[in-house]
């Protein structure tokens, strides 16, 4: 009879609701691989956002209260109550897996080059101890927030194996449900997610209203259904140039508010991450969908987007880069050689931000 072992993250993830599921998707990918049990405070409810009080709502769900985790999933303090009899520090360099990337010890069929190009400059390499110690600990990893095709360096086997674990990870049915239905009395739209809010104080460029106007135009209808995902829906001064070429608008979480109240109110959470869940299922029903860079929200949407057709394209509704990366059609293009997306699109981050890590989704996913 096998004893049970454990794979503990013993720091929260934190922040908002697609940032943190960011980093529990890794967390479950690693105890998935490992045939782990997967140990972290898993009731650590997502952060409220700056723009949550224009509405009066704050972040109460956790993300086990929205989410099915393909793992079987414990707290620190079952972890303790249970019992182990060894712990075994992982020997794991650096605060964060944005600082690392995860090599398997199986036959990897990657040249020298290659191997380079994934790693991207990044300073730690992670892998799985080889002993069967009852409890791995990553005690020294303060966040585990990467973007899982970015991170894990694989076999074709493996990769197919880790992309089925992603696809397992979805939200609880009843909030597929009301996704779902909602999408259908909409009827056929397009959909932009315009992310505001903390990018103001980044080194970002932040688009004006005209700007993604003039960047979305050649890809979406103006005679068509536009439904709008946004953190600051009240700015109408930045919106105005966008309902202007867009009158068939809709702001999301508005409309799921003020029409759906009932259906709201017998859900178990209603909370800003429920408005947030909805919000981003309903815009990857979209004919089209256009996003923000450096928004987990918006890779969210793309990503379920990629599962359900490969071929989709990956747009954003402006280029905060200027004439350094190119654009076409909403489409970031390749200006560089290599071997992945990040090193041929080489977009010109402060590299202490690391943000290839995070800041958009990447067509390896699922490629």
């Amino acid at each position: 009879m096998s004893k049970e072992r454990f794979l503990v993250f013993p720091h929260h993830a934190f922040g908002g609701m697609t940032n943190v599921l960011m980093e529990i998707e890794i967390r479950v990918i690693l105890a998935c691989l490992a045939n782990r049990t997967l140990v972290s405070l898993n009731k650590y409810p997502c952060a409220p956002q700056v723009e949550d009080h224009l509405y009066g709502r704050y972040r109460e769900a956790a993300i086990l209260d929205l989410f099915d985790l393909p793992v079987k999933h414990i707290s620190m303090t079952k972890l303790y109550k249970r019992g182990f009899k060894e712990l075994y520090f992982l020997p794991w360099e650096g605060d964060c897996a944005s600082e690392a990337y995860f090599k398997f010890s199986d036959d990897l069929k990657y040249s020298e080059v290659e191997e380079e190009d994934f790693i991207d400059g990044r300073q730690y390499c992670w892998q799985f101890p080889n002993n069967d110690s009852d409890v791995w600990m990553a005690y020294s990893q303060k966040r585990t927030f990467c973007n899982s095709a970015y991170f894990f360096l694989s076999s074709s086997s493996l990769k197919k194996k880790i992309q089925s674990i992603i696809q397992r990870i979805q939200p609880k049915r009843v909030y597929l449900d009301l996704a779902e239905k909602i999408s259908k009395d909409l009827g056929g739209y397009n959909s932009i997610h315009i992310r505001l809010g903390d990018f103001k104080q980044w080194w970002i460029n932040t688009p004006t209203g005209q700007d993604i106007v003039n960047n979305i135009a050649p890809v979406f209808n103006a005679s068509e259904p536009l439904i709008i995902c946004t953190d600051n829906s009240l700015d109408e001064i930045f919106f105005r140039p966008v309902l202007k070429a867009f009158p068939q608008y809709t702001f999301i979480d508005q409309f799921i508010i003020n029409k759906y109240q009932k259906e709201l109110d017998a859900l178990p959470f209603n909370d800003a991450n429920v408005i947030a869940l909805l919000s981003s299922l309903i815009a990857s029903k979209s004919n089209i969908f256009a996003g923000s860079i450096y928004s987990t929200f918006t890779s969210a949407i793309h990503r379920r987007r990629l599962f359900d057709d490969p071929k989709v394209p990956i747009l954003f509704t402006s280029n905060p880069f200027g004439e350094s990366v190119k654009m076409e059609n909403c489409e970031f293009k390749s200006s560089h050689l290599g071997s992945f997306s990040w090193n041929r699109l080489a977009f010109p981050n402060p590299a202490t931000a690391r943000a290839n890590a995070w800041l958009r989704e990447w067509p390896e996913t699922i490629s």
